[in-house]
């Protein structure tokens, strides 16, 4: 079976909405996924995403969220002609990624069930709105699309199946406090009046992650920004996601991304478009020069 062709991603905008219809044979082929989140909810047929462990069909009852970095495998699903589906691609608000935070039924793969059919029609309807904001000239555009998108999420997050009991609020705290910069767990934990080992058990039931996971996540999806929206040498990059070493940097990388923060700028989906500038030498791809540590012992 011939490889698909490269599926290109919408551009020029940091949140981007529209519908398709598709037929049997159509495909969505991104073998190394996106550098923003992506929301698909179905309005006639269903979808076929296919992950690791098998494809994941989802119809009008499934809505779909895709990680950024995750492989972007999709199409209608088996015996499925016609596929009508509304999406949004997007760079999420920090106070958003709380409400990210779905099930996921595959690695990067996230689904909310909702069966309420008037209200699956009103979360159709607001991503059309987006993408009728979006084709006007009105001056206030983007910011009237990212409130129709945060009224999407908010009404997604009522059908989680731990609404109303998944998040204690010391654990919203938290997450407040690291997307402001603090990162210290002893710090944390005095602030919400636990100690440090009962704060790393909360933040892994509410969250569904350590603590440490959550800290370097943010600071992976800050890189993959940055590498794809800036100029900035890795090293400069490192250094603006918190990390002194460029090195120990792209190795957490690669671990995160499945490649370097130079194979990640150079794939074929990154907006990046221009030069990257000089790193003192530094590549990306190989320790930087062993400096030798003066201890005073």
């Amino acid at each position: 079976m011939a490889a698909p062709s490269w599926s290109p991603i919408p551009a020029g905008e940091a949140l981007v909405a529209n519908r398709f219809h598709a037929g049997a044979q159509w495909r969505t082929w991104r073998p190394h996924g996106t550098s923003d989140w992506e929301i698909l909810v179905s309005d006639r047929g269903a979808g076929r995403f296919g992950g690791p462990g098998g494809d994941l069909e989802a119809g009008p009852e499934r809505v779909v969220l895709l990680r950024p970095g995750v492989v972007h495998d999709y199409g209608p699903a088996q015996g499925v002609r016609q596929w009508s589906v509304a999406w949004v691609h997007f760079q999420p608000r920090d106070e958003w990624l709380e409400l990210l935070a779905w099930p996921e039924m595959a690695p990067g793969i996230m689904v909310i069930e909702v069966a309420d059919v008037q209200e699956r029609q009103r979360v159709l309807a607001l991503l059309d709105e987006i993408a009728a904001i979006q084709r006007s000239p009105h001056r206030n555009r983007r910011r009237l699309a990212a409130n129709l998108l945060e009224q999407i999420l908010l009404r997604l997050d009522a059908y989680h199946p731990h609404a109303g009991q998944r998040r204690d609020r010391r654990i919203a705290t938290v997450v407040e406090r690291i997307l402001r910069g603090e990162g210290r767990r002893e710090l944390l934990a005095r602030a919400v009046g636990l100690s440090p080992s009962r704060l790393s058990h909360l933040f892994q039931r509410e969250m569904g992650m350590s603590l440490p996971a959550f800290r370097e996540g943010l600071r992976m999806e800050r890189a993959a920004l940055l590498l794809d929206s800036t100029a900035e040498s890795i090293a400069s990059v490192a250094t603006a996601c918190g990390y002194d070493d460029p090195f120990y940097f792209s190795n957490r990388f690669r671990r995160a991304k499945g490649m370097s923060p130079r194979a990640w700028r150079a794939r074929p989906d990154s907006r990046y478009t221009g030069e990257e500038p000089p790193s003192s030498g530094w590549s990306g791809t190989r320790p930087p020069p062993r400096r030798e540590k003066i201890t005073g012992r």
